[in-house]
């Protein structure tokens, strides 16, 4: 089962590769930053395969500053888990 995660709140100097090295989770089966025009739009998505990281990923990095700004992490629109 695919897990989303809905990250916004970039900073426009967060990179793919920012996430990855901040998230290494296994279980992560893709980092997408949305971009306009060759820009970051500030937010994306992340895609997982374990339920529990899953939640431990939005407990631990919410918040969480990067580049400067604090992280939005919460469970994407068409994810499964519930999470109350």
């Amino acid at each position: 089962m695919v897990y989303i995660l809905h990250i916004s709140s970039l900073s426009p100097l967060t990179t793919k590769d920012h996430l990855q090295q901040l998230l290494p989770y296994k279980s992560i089966t893709s980092i997408k930053i949305m971009q306009r025009k060759g820009r970051s739009r500030c937010y994306g998505f992340i895609e997982l395969m374990n339920g529990d990281e899953f939640v431990e990923i939005i407990e631990k990095f919410n918040g969480r500053r990067v580049n400067g700004k604090p992280l939005k992490i919460r469970k994407g629109r068409n994810s499964p888990l519930r999470i109350d």
